[in-house]
Formats: structure tokens, C-alpha cells, sequence
């Protein structure tokens, strides 16, 4: 650990600790103050969308959620400044386990000098116009300024017929009210993820899992907001059709003479027992709530047989 800590600390080149699941900075070494010019309690304030120009966000939020393999080379991206300047960088960055929680570390090289930013910048807008994803950018006052082809296959306005619209073109009449809301946390710098449904042009709706971080200028204040948006209409369907499947088989269960009870292997438990256990004198909500309910229920002579029962169920899983 104190080895790690020398090396990251001394090394030549700006090197940071980023928290896996929310991108915000735990640890910075001194390269990384000096060149980006943030102090180590501002970087630890922040997360890996705070030094991104607004554009680059939706592009960056798509990679970190792509990727996940234990250590990889991150490509070529551009960083912000605390004085605004634009650098671009190539970064490489590994998995790691901190203190028990999974963590990023990532290596920062600058190459603005021989890099070309303005194909850098085309790349990163392909890698958002060619996303499955909605993924759109709204202003302060509510207003589209970006609509990927991903918003277009979802919601089917053009994005000519979108951008300079209010973001609320795509909210159902049932939900009014609910955009607005999420806007106001989002510009107080909250983020908002949720599942909800959005309205196409054609008037049907959408299910959809929505994504959407503040979008923040040099001084740190918010200057729009950034959405990612995934039809997930297949997957509620699914849902819905297990849901369906299991109300027909717990009627099924409820009305034969018998009892029908499923239980897990590992860890043993009891998933779901039907009423008729009460029939015997046994409590449903004893069993359910007791791994060993069953057990203790048994006959002594009896319980040896249904453990060899219960092993060779165990053995076939």
C-alpha cells in the first residue's frame, strides 16, 4: 500500500482513483493538480463528467457503461481545465479493488500537440449519433439543442423538427408535471435515473430507462443537462408474461388438494408454500420464514430420508 501510495503520488504524469459506479474522484496525485489546475479538495468534489467539455458527456457515459474488463487502453479523449482550456489526452486505465470497493485507476497522457481535435471531436459525436440510445441534450430553459438518430428510432421526431423544441414534446399527458420535476433536481446537480414511459410523435407510448446528469460549465455551474434513454418495451414485456405465468400457476397450485411448496438449494430456503400447509396445522408464515421450519415439522424416523431426498435434489441442479 505505501508502495502504491510513493509511486502514484511521485509519478511524472497526472494519475487518478475514480469510484466505479459513480466516476467520482477519490484519490489524485500531484501531477494531476499542477497540470489540470483544480485543487485535490476541488478533484475530490467532482466526478470524470465535471472535466469533460458538455458535448463529450453523452459519448463518455456510453464507454464507461460498455466497458468493464479489468484493465483496457481508453482511447483518446479530450479533458477541460479549470481555466476552460481544452487538452486532448490518451488514457489507460485498470480495475482495481480499494479498501473492498471496486475503483478505477487511470494513467493520463497529454498529446493536444500532436493530436487532431477536431476529428478527435467528430469521433466522439459519431460514437453518439450511431447509439441505439435517445440520447439528448436540453438548456436551461427546458429546450432541445441535441437529438441523436437514437432519439429519432425512439421518439420519431426529425432531429430539425426536435432541437429548439421543449423537452416536454415528449412527456404523456399522464405523467405532466414529471419532466419539469426531474429537470429542477437535475439543475440543482442531483442526478435522475428512472423507469417511466414518454410519448413518441405519433401519440403511443414508450417504455423507457432514462439516465440524466448535469451538464456543467468551466465555473462549475450547470448549463444543461444530458439524457440517455433505453427502450426497454421488451423487457417490461417479459416481465409481464412471468408475472402472467406465475398468477396461473400459483392458481393452479392454490386449488389442488395437496400441498406445493419451491424451495432454493443454495442457501436452502423455502420460496413459496401453498395455503393448504395451514390445513395441516403448520404455520405458512413459520415456514417461509424458517429454513428449518420443514425439518423440525418432520417425524424423527422420517427425517433422515427426506435429507438424503433433499441431497440428491441438490445433486441434480
Amino acid at each position: 500500500d505505501d508502495w502504491f501510495r510513493a509511486v502514484f503520488e511521485h509519478a511524472p504524469h497526472p494519475m487518478w482513483v475514480t469510484d466505479e459506479s459513480t466516476h467520482r474522484f477519490l484519490l489524485v496525485n500531484r501531477a494531476a493538480v499542477e497540470h489540470y489546475g483544480y485543487t485535490e479538495r476541488e478533484f475530490l468534489a467532482m466526478s470524470l463528467e465535471d472535466i469533460r467539455p458538455p458535448e463529450d458527456v453523452p459519448a463518455m457515459r456510453l464507454a464507461l457503461a460498455g466497458h468493464r474488463d479489468v484493465s483496457r487502453r481508453a482511447g483518446l479523449w479530450r479533458h477541460r481545465r479549470k481555466d476552460g482550456s481544452v487538452i486532448v489526452v490518451e488514457a489507460v486505465t485498470s480495475r482495481l479493488v480499494l479498501d473492498g470497493r471496486p475503483v478505477r485507476l487511470s494513467s493520463i497522457t497529454d498529446i493536444t500537440e500532436r493530436a487532431d481535435a477536431e476529428l478527435l471531436r467528430a469521433q466522439l459525436a459519431a460514437i453518439v449519433e450511431q447509439s441505439e440510445d435517445a440520447i439528448i441534450m436540453v438548456d436551461p430553459d427546458g429546450r432541445i439543442t441535441s437529438w441523436n438518430h437514437g432519439a429519432v428510432r425512439m421518439y420519431g421526431h426529425q432531429p430539425e423538427d426536435a432541437i429548439g423544441e421543449p423537452i416536454t414534446i415528449i412527456e404523456p399527458p399522464d405523467r405532466r408535471g414529471e419532466i419539469l420535476g426531474n429537470l429542477a433536481r437535475i439543475f440543482a446537480g442531483e442526478p435522475v435515473e428512472q423507469e417511466t414511459i414518454r410519448r413518441r410523435r405519433d401519440g403511443s407510448v414508450v417504455d423507457v430507462s432514462i439516465s440524466a446528469t448535469p451538464i456543467r460549465g468551466p465555473a462549475g455551474d450547470v448549463v444543461g443537462v444530458s439524457s440517455i434513454a433505453r427502450d426497454i418495451t421488451e423487457r417490461r414485456r417479459a416481465e409481464e408474461a412471468v408475472r402472467a405465468a406465475e398468477a396461473r400457476y400459483r392458481t393452479l397450485v392454490e386449488q389442488i388438494p395437496a400441498v406445493t411448496y419451491v424451495d432454493a438449494i443454495d442457501p436452502p430456503r423455502t420460496l413459496y408454500i401453498s395455503p393448504q400447509v395451514e390445513e395441516l396445522g403448520l404455520s405458512r408464515e413459520a415456514w417461509l420464514a424458517n429454513p428449518r421450519y420443514w425439518h423440525d415439522a418432520l417425524h424423527p424416523e422420517d427425517r433422515g430420508r427426506a435429507a438424503v431426498g433433499r441431497e440428491s435434489a441438490a445433486a441434480m441442479k
